[in-house]
């Protein structure tokens, strides 16, 4: 009996909430479920890129939900960029490699846990002050290339990714707007 005079009371508290309110809280629920899927999605990537958070974080924007939104139509959503990651935000480091041909410079980079050699490259700082591991492309010292490695979209691709992101980030919307819904009661107490 308790409990249903409890759900009751609690029945009565919402009606006690506009519409104005229950829009704020919700989208601010959304918003802070994005963020935190942000979060979990760049733990996951770096996993298995071995790539900085915050360089992963760089990669993927929160188009944010607005108060001002109808609630059938409210959405919060994360949009990854097809950004190329350059290969020297791997851990890169300039290495002496001795061949038959005698010695020969490359680079060495951490991609997915493993130390390989990039053969024939170096670290270079452009003009405009970035840095990056280039290789020749001919016999003259001009031009040169910069090389890439995968992005963080075609993590994002692999099957189970989303779907489980998805789950993390219904269940952190799920927390926040009961949060967010009590506090909104509290301001009306």
């Amino acid at each position: 009996m308790a409990d249903v005079a409890e759900l009751g009371k609690k029945m009565h508290e919402l009606r006690q909430i506009s519409e104005k309110a229950l829009r704020s809280a919700a989208a601010r629920a959304l918003n802070r479920a994005a963020t935190s899927a942000r979060a979990e999605a760049a733990r996951r990537v770096q996993d298995s890129l071995n790539l900085k958070v915050s360089d992963i974080k760089n990669a993927i924007d929160i188009d944010t939900a607005s108060a001002r939104e109808d609630l059938s139509t409210m959405k919060a959503s994360l949009i990854v960029k097809n950004i190329d990651v350059p290969l020297y935000q791997y851990g890169a480091r300039q290495k002496t490699i001795r061949t038959s041909r005698g010695k020969r410079y490359g680079v060495t980079v951490n991609v997915k846990g493993s130390r390989t050699v990039e053969a024939d490259a170096f670290i270079a700082q452009m003009p405009s002050g970035h840095i990056g591991i280039f290789v020749r492309s001919g016999n003259p010292r001009l031009p040169i290339h910069e090389l890439y490695s995968t992005t963080v979209l075609e993590v994002f691709k692999n099957t189970g990714f989303v779907a489980s992101l998805s789950d993390y980030a219904s269940q952190q919307f799920q927390t926040n707007f009961a949060s967010e819904l009590a506090y909104q009661l509290s301001k009306v107490s």
